[in-house]
C-alpha cells in the first residue's frame, strides 16, 4: 500500500483518502490502507488534510518525501517497531 500511495501521489497529486479506499475488498484491507497512512505521515512522506469535521481526508504528498521500497524483513503494520505497513 505505501508503494501504491506513492504512484498515486507522484508529481505532487494530492489523492482522497476515499480514492484509496474504493480499491478495498473487505474491511482488512481498508485496515492494512489506514496503517500505511499513518506511516507515512511518521515518515513525514505525506500531509493529510481535512477541510471541516467529517470532511473528506486528502492526502498530499511532501517535497522530497518518495515512499522507500518495502524489503522482505519489514512488518506489516505501522508502529510495531518492525518497519513500513504492507
Amino acid at each position: 500500500e505505501i508503494e501504491l500511495i506513492g504512484r498515486m501521489t507522484q508529481h505532487g497529486r494530492p489523492i482522497s483518502f476515499r480514492t484509496l479506499l474504493h480499491r478495498a475488498r473487505d474491511r482488512s484491507e481498508i485496515i492494512v490502507t489506514l496503517l500505511a497512512v499513518l506511516e507515512l505521515l511518521k515518515r513525514r512522506q505525506i500531509a493529510v488534510e481535512q477541510a471541516s469535521m467529517f470532511g473528506e481526508i486528502t492526502i498530499v504528498p511532501l517535497p522530497g518525501g518518495v515512499p522507500e521500497p518495502v524489503t522482505a524483513g519489514e512488518g506489516h503494520a505501522a508502529g510495531n517497531g518492525s518497519g513500513a505497513a504492507a
